[in-house]
């Protein structure tokens, strides 16, 4: 099955001009939004750059990188996202006209975003979580703070770039689709009109009063949300309305990444329904949340996220380059930890995972 990399040597050549902005084009402009433009364009850049001009000085910085990564397959996979996104002539005319970066540790924030340029009109790409611990821990705020600091710093840039454009387009994956959502739905009224639409890539929902608000209904009908069959972060939170499931060429958790979604043409490959280990991840994890309250749901993440830090961890692939001396370093920390804090912990994965195991051999998942 085809995925974006074959969408674009197939609709490559076709100028937005020609043909209009799709789904599967979302998908790439949100994709794009995860490149490091802050090593090339600065972290608070307004301008105008040609994408193809901003991609090829990321190519020639990744090349760089890549002799030092001992070309990782994972690498060289962008490098050929770069490069083919480069050579079309759909996406090298468009220009970047402003990028944004924020990370800061001791709000707890980690957040970008890049405007694409073309007929007049804008796609803002919100990028989603990074690698680092502390882009990991906004998302888990979500839980007990409403908004975090990147869903207002979105708004703030929502309302900054788009004053003089006719039309919007909105997306992100993962938080980003999150930040989207949230964004066009409390920008100014004035900006909000002129949204067309807002493309959810498996991002995580909200609490149920940003859903049930004036703000949310208001745009609610122009969201596109779209996850995969095994989607886990997609179907954290409420989300209202109705989502399309789409098939993955990955398995489980790896589903996430979007150079697997599958593509048909012009359009994402649909399924009938999400799996049962997506259902079996989110009856449980709601089953534990509804038992535990706002207070315990932040001194729960609080602590642990403090007892992988102190562990000497800044990135989550710090955690899965050895899980073993990972698993250690980590039950070391709690060790030492309190007691108070550690009966935290305790208490509550036994509550979890008393619920996952029976929800094992529930029926109705």
């Amino acid at each position: 099955m085809s995925g974006m990399l074959d969408y674009l040597k197939w609709r490559g050549d076709l100028s937005f001009e020609s043909d209009p902005i799709n789904e599967v084009d979302n998908l790439i402009f949100c994709r794009l939004s995860y490149l490091p433009f802050e090593d090339v364009l600065g972290v608070d850049f307004s301008g105008s750059i040609s994408l193809k001009d901003a991609l090829q000085k990321v190519q020639s910085a990744r090349q760089e990188f890549e002799e030092e990564k001992d070309k990782e397959e994972k690498y060289l996979n962008e490098l050929h996202f770069i490069s083919s996104v480069a050579e079309s002539i759909r996406f090298n005319n468009l220009d970047i006209i402003s990028f944004t970066c924020i990370f800061d540790e001791e709000k707890q924030q980690q957040f970008s975003a890049t405007t694409f340029f073309f007929n007049n009109s804008i796609f803002i790409a919100f990028r989603g979580t990074d690698d680092s611990l502390v882009g990991l821990k906004e998302d888990f705020n979500m839980n007990f703070i409403s908004p975090i600091p990147s869903q207002i710093e979105g708004v703030k840039y929502l309302n900054k770039v788009s004053n003089k454009i006719s039309e919007i387009y909105l997306g992100g994956h993962s938080k980003g689709g999150n930040i989207a959502i949230y964004a066009g739905a409390f920008c100014k009224n004035k900006i909000r009109k002129k949204i067309k639409k807002i493309y959810n890539n498996d991002g995580p929902g909200f609490s149920n009063e940003i859903v049930e608000s004036t703000e949310y209904l208001n745009i609610e009908e122009r969201i596109i949300t779209l996850i995969p069959q095994t989607s886990i972060i997609g179907l954290m939170l409420e989300n209202r309305g109705k989502y399309s499931v789409i098939s993955s060429s990955n398995r489980g958790l790896l589903q996430h990444d979007l150079f697997s979604w599958e593509v048909s043409g012009k359009e994402i490959v649909r399924v009938e329904e999400v799996d049962k280990l997506s259902r079996y991840f989110d009856a449980t994890l709601d089953d534990w949340l509804r038992g535990i309250n706002q207070e315990e749901r932040q001194k729960f993440i609080d602590i642990l996220y403090d007892i992988i830090t102190s562990a000497n961890f800044k990135k989550t692939s710090d955690l899965s380059q050895n899980p073993i001396k990972s698993t250690a370093a980590i039950i070391k920390a709690y060790a030492s930890d309190d007691k108070e804090n550690r009966e935290v912990i305790s208490t509550l994965l036994k509550s979890l995972f008393k619920i996952a195991g029976s929800n094992l051999f529930s029926k109705e998942i």
